[in-house]
Formats: structure tokens, sequence, C-alpha cells
């Protein structure tokens, strides 16, 4: 848990709403077998390109360790949303793709078909 005096420009830990960590971020880690930071990007990813809203969590938990501003996705969500405070919006993004997939996930077999990512065929 953060200190209060800690900002979230100091806390290095991706925070995520705890009921979805627990009902959508780790049932899609394991069903798909892939890291749960990966899942997280994956569904801020979602969210940007459905052009979701961000949401704050009720009550967040960290899913991994240090996570550093130089991140792709905080210089993403810094440069689209102009905001001085990507961290805490590209983990609220993160929310609201887990939101919207939370249904959907159970009924892909992969990542690839859950985010419409279907191989191209290239030979032709």
């Amino acid at each position: 848990m953060t200190d209060e005096s800690t900002t979230m420009t100091d806390d290095k830990r991706v925070r995520i709403d705890t009921e979805l960590k627990e009902n959508v971020l780790e049932p899609m880690h394991s069903k798909f077998e892939v890291p749960m930071l990966v899942v997280a990007r994956l569904c801020a990813s979602w969210a940007i390109q459905n052009d979701l809203k961000p949401s704050p969590p009720e009550k967040s938990t960290a899913i991994t360790g240090d996570v550093f501003a130089e991140e792709p996705l905080y210089r993403f969500v810094s440069y689209l949303y102009k905001t001085p405070v990507p961290r805490k919006i590209a983990h609220e993004l993160m929310n609201a793709g887990l939101k919207d997939l939370r249904d959907k996930y159970q009924e892909a077999e992969s990542l690839s078909e859950l985010f419409g990512l279907e191989d191209s065929d290239t030979s032709s």
C-alpha cells in the first residue's frame, strides 16, 4: 500500500481496480497464459481504440513492480490526452478496457481473437 504522501508520479507500480483485477484480469491472465501486465496494456489499448472513458478505481491494487515513466504506453497517453498524469490515465484506461471485456474474454479462444488481431496471410 502506498503512503498518502506518495504521489502517482512517485509510485512506479501499475495500479488496477481491485475488483477488476480479481474478477477479470487474473482470470484472463490464467486463461491466455500471458503476464497480467501484458493483458492490462492490451486493455488500455482496447480502451483507446474504442474511445472508452478512463475509469477511476473504486479501490486499487498493484499488479507489478516498477514500470517507469518512459513506458511507451505512458508517453502515448500523455500525447493523446494532453495530460500531465499519463500513468494515472493509462491505469484508468486499463480499468475501462477490463470493464468492457469483462464478459467477452470468456468466449474468446485467444488474445488475438479477443482483440481482433487475426493473423493476416501475407503469402498472396
